[in-house]
């Protein structure tokens, strides 16, 4: 499994993750966590290695290491802004500024193909949230 160039990336549609597809995305998330692992990253979200599915590995807080987000929505975002500095496997070695709430109300599919839900406060919610914009083909350079 190889990182896709960030004109793969930028403008990417991708589908949601049907019950068929559930399988072959937790097989493709043991790839994502190794890739992770090496990278020593935050987040790997499936367009990110050339896969056009709306699904996402992050780094928890929670005490699990990793989480398996799939099919994820906004549910509500907080007002207050921040802005953080934030890097991306997509762009190796570089960083931009990007604003993005504070806090966010989210929901997902885990591996076993239950819904979960969360509030999401400072670093889990800005991973959160560039990992979605990945699913909706933004970058730390595209967003606006």
């Amino acid at each position: 499994m190889k990182l896709a160039r960030k004109s793969k990336v930028e403008g990417c549609t991708c589908e949601p993750v049907t019950m068929a597809d559930l399988e072959a995305v937790v097989s493709t998330a043991e790839e994502m966590f190794a890739i992770l692992k090496k990278k020593d990253a935050l987040g790997l979200a499936a367009p990110q290695v050339r896969i056009f599915k709306k699904f996402f590995i992050m780094k928890s807080y929670n005490g699990e290491k990793y989480q398996l987000i799939i099919n994820p929505e906004i549910i509500q975002e907080s007002p207050k802004m921040g802005s953080f500095q934030e890097g991306c496997l997509t762009y190796p070695g570089e960083t931009a500024v990007v604003k993005r709430p504070k806090q966010c109300k989210v929901r997902w599919m885990n591996a076993d193909g239950n819904m979960r839900s969360a509030k999401l406060t400072g670093r889990e919610s800005q991973i959160f949230l560039h990992e979605f914009d990945h699913l909706e083909g933004i970058t730390i350079f595209t967003k606006k």
